[in-house]
């Protein structure tokens, strides 16, 4: 439960710069508690990629995350959404539209168009007409699945535990 004193910020940063920081103490176990994202995510990631990170903190520890990376199959101006979770305990109190909000002002400041590489079900519902309300506001061209593609949709969207790939 958040209370006064708790003070949430948004941050954006890149895969090196990621790495490092979460050799810092306040995120000891991180990896632990956000889905959809494991300690194998920082081992494989090449920084040819040039992914960047977007950071949901409250009091120094991270409870959102969202990755951006420019693919091989990607033109070089254009970064796929790999990835874009909060800790449950806050979500659905309007932190999602912060990391949008910072997703899309990153990709308007160096020019890139913004795509969706794959959704949940779930994350289809409640983040498609956020992503696409932001990237208007934010001038950026959004590529974004079509209603027939696949969707990732899988038994733990629903009960909502923390079960991480590595797990299975």
């Amino acid at each position: 439960m958040l209370n006064s004193s708790n003070k949430i910020i948004v941050k954006s940063m890149k895969l090196n710069s990621f790495r490092k920081y979460l050799t810092n103490g306040f995120n000891k176990g991180i990896l632990d508690e956000i889905r959809f994202f494991t300690s194998n995510d920082l081992s494989y990631m090449s920084d040819k990629l040039n992914s960047h990170f977007i950071l949901l903190e409250n009091d120094g520890k991270i409870i959102g995350l969202c990755k951006l990376a420019n693919y091989i199959c990607d033109d070089i101006n254009t970064y796929s959404i790999g990835f874009f979770t909060i800790n449950k305990e806050f979500r659905n109190k309007g932190y999602s539209r912060m990391m949008v909000d910072e997703l899309f002002k990153l990709a308007n400041k160096n020019k890139w168009k913004v795509k969706t590489s794959s959704y949940t079900y779930v994350g289809f519902i409640k983040l498609r007409n956020i992503f696409n309300e932001y990237s208007e506001k934010h001038l950026v061209e959004f590529i974004d699945k079509k209603d027939d593609d696949s969707l990732i949709d899988t038994e733990d969207m629903y009960d909502d535990k923390l079960i991480h790939r590595d797990e299975y």
